[in-house]
């Protein structure tokens, strides 16, 4: 991909999904939005706006290690629609631990005097970047 190209990352849950951007210049990745989802389903019309205000090149979504069957479902099927719907190239990347990140860069900002809206509101979001973070480094390297 070319150094410019915004990409657009997801931290798939079957209630909330983080979406995150960067590029592959940058390397870094911006929280975006949590997403509320119903049985893995996502807000499309909110999730329609953020696809119309980045234009990203390509989709990057976190895939777990270990996964049950029902999520397993739910995660493929998000896979598919988001390249239907956008007609747009999807990678998925190995998501380990990309939560317990998350929850571990919300803590060190609170030790730092951060203070505001709870950890839910943000752990996905965050996830989101670390995933399409740990992507960026490995098409780079």
């Amino acid at each position: 991909m070319k150094g410019g190209e915004t990409l657009m990352g997801f931290d798939f849950g079957m209630a909330r999904i983080g979406v995150a951007t960067g590029t592959p210049a940058g390397g870094c990745a911006t929280p975006l939005a949590t997403l509320k989802a119903v049985n893995g389903e996502p807000q499309w019309d909110v999730l329609n706006s953020l696809v119309n205000e980045r234009s990203p090149h390509a989709f990057v979504v976190g895939y777990p290690p270990v996964i049950e069957d029902g999520m397993r479902t739910a995660l493929e099927h998000f896979v598919d629609e988001l390249g239907k719907r956008y007609e747009r190239e999807v990678v998925l990347c190995d998501e380990a631990y990309s939560s317990a990140e998350a929850r571990a860069r919300i803590r060190e900002l609170r030790s730092q005097g951060l203070r505001g809206r709870s950890e839910k509101e943000h752990i996905d979001k965050i996830a989101a970047a670390i995933i399409l973070e740990d992507y960026l480094a490995q098409e780079n390297a």
